[in-house]
């Protein structure tokens, strides 16, 4: 109850005051104060006083059992067994009803707190009576299960459990508390869960429920591939599942119209390769980590026949206010590059961002907007940057040039609803858990957040 002014300045929170005795009987009419003669109604006012005060704390404080941050989480305190028996209450019916030894606080066990007895009897505290005296010792009452004399071991600390109100609050979102994380994952993804419901189904939302976890969580979209790709790709990369083959390997590739289909180009693994038959590109386990395709398209001025690797700059010019509006860009610039017609041979169709100028000295990248065109009598190349005035390229400086392929999806090699999870611990193992349960409930925490066509076909653990 709130009151100003009644109880000493400090003495309890602000606004508050007891609620048997200042706030409730003050509060009577005084013509039933006056009657109240022998003061019976008074003392049972202060007699009451702690319970009510008990009581206005617990609706003061309700609030907070919505708050991640303070609800009560798990906890547990001793307790000395002196003797048990069984009883029938009005209530709950058969139950077990436990005498406590004397001395010992039981102010903050309630109901619904666990107990278990020969590790394997769980009793579950339905009330409590607390006296504390030699005569009128505090009772527990609990549901469990009943037989004439449960082997309570005299002077025997048993644990009880707490209930953790976390469990109810991930309810709110539809998670289920996974009682092995430790309180300070669960109150963060009771404090977030509501945000991680917004991204749910995408990659930030399983990377998320796995940090929250205690783990480093990488879920790889798998592609639907023939056997024909598939014999073509690292088996490493290639995942076998109900007669069909997946890959995480992205499909990207040189397109012919892009890139001459007779290209020939040095790999530093394999020597001299053809691109026909080496058109993939994707990271392998080579010394240079790179299949062959994608090593040459870091920089396609390594084809064969040989020519330089390294282009010239004649000159760098904004685009006029005319020309922006002609190529419908904001910035831009052109550029004219001194190249050979075999240097330019290596280059089919130019179209948008598939092609780019990269420095040989500080690795900046200038993707070409449009080809203007070729002057095979002059060897220069005109052609469009879409760049930003303070990032022009340097005519001092020395250019590859970087291709970017568009992807090659097709009926050969597209996308589809399996998904291959790598994951590493990061965190110490859960206390009585092993390593493969702990990823076992990983797995079913990411699935919980993937749609229900959606389906993980393996993973790779690392403790």
């Amino acid at each position: 109850m709130t009151g100003f002014g009644v109880s000493p300045f400090g003495s309890i929170r602000f606004g508050i005051s007891d609620l048997g005795d200042a706030s409730l009987w003050k509060s009577l009419p005084r013509l039933i104060r006056n009657q109240d003669e022998d003061g019976y109604l008074h003392k049972l006012y202060v007699a009451m006083q702690e319970e009510f005060n008990l009581l206005a704390d617990k609706i003061l404080h309700s609030q907070d059992q919505v708050d991640p941050l303070q609800v009560t989480g798990f906890e547990t305190i001793d307790i000395d067994l002196e003797s048990s028996r069984e009883i029938i209450d009005d209530y709950w019916g058969h139950c077990v009803e436990f005498t406590c030894a004397s001395g010992q606080d039981l102010e903050c066990l309630g109901i619904r707190w666990t107990f278990t007895i020969n590790d394997k009897d769980v009793y579950t505290v339905v009330r409590v009576k607390r006296r504390n005296e030699p005569e009128n010792k505090n009772i527990i009452t609990a549901l469990g299960k009943i037989k004439p004399n449960p082997d309570v071991v005299l002077g025997h600390n048993y644990t009880f459990n707490r209930p953790s109100m976390l469990k109810l609050l991930y309810k709110n979102y539809g998670y289920a508390l996974d009682s092995y994380d430790t309180e300070q994952y669960q109150r963060g993804m009771a404090l977030n869960g509501l945000k991680l419901l917004s991204q749910k189904s995408n990659y930030t939302s399983y990377t998320v429920r796995g940090e929250y976890a205690g783990w480093n969580v990488d879920v790889q979209s798998l592609w639907h591939i023939t056997q024909g790709i598939a014999n073509m790709l690292p088996p490493s990369n290639v995942y076998f599942v109900d007669d069909n083959y997946y890959t995480n390997i992205e499909p990207y590739g040189a397109r012919f119209d892009d890139i001459r289909s007779d290209m020939e180009f040095i790999d530093p693994d394999l020597g001299l390769v053809g691109l026909l038959d080496n058109y993939l590109i994707y990271d392998d386990t080579s010394g240079d980590t790179m299949s062959p395709a994608k090593y040459f398209s870091q920089n396609i001025l390594v084809g064969n026949p040989p020519t330089s690797t390294a282009l010239n700059l004649i000159s760098v010019t904004p685009l006029t206010p005319s020309e922006l509006n002609t190529y419908m860009l904001q910035y831009g610039f052109r550029v004219e590059v001194s190249m050979t017609q075999l240097e330019r041979d290596k280059m089919g169709w130019i179209s948008e961002g598939i092609f780019a100028l990269k420095s040989t000295v500080l690795g900046e990248e200038y993707f070409i907007d449009r080809e203007i065109y070729y002057d095979s009598l002059l060897n220069i190349w005109t052609i469009i940057i879409d760049e930003p005035l303070i990032h022009a390229p340097l005519i001092t400086d020395t250019f590859g040039i970087k291709y970017y392929p568009e992807p090659l999806i097709s009926c050969d090699w597209c996308k589809s609803s399996k998904f291959y999870v790598v994951m590493q611990l990061i965190s110490t193992l859960p206390y009585g858990s092993t390593f493969n349960e702990a990823v076992d409930r990983m797995i079913l925490k990411i699935e919980n957040f993937m749609p229900i066509h959606c389906e993980i076909v393996g993973y790779t653990a690392i403790p």
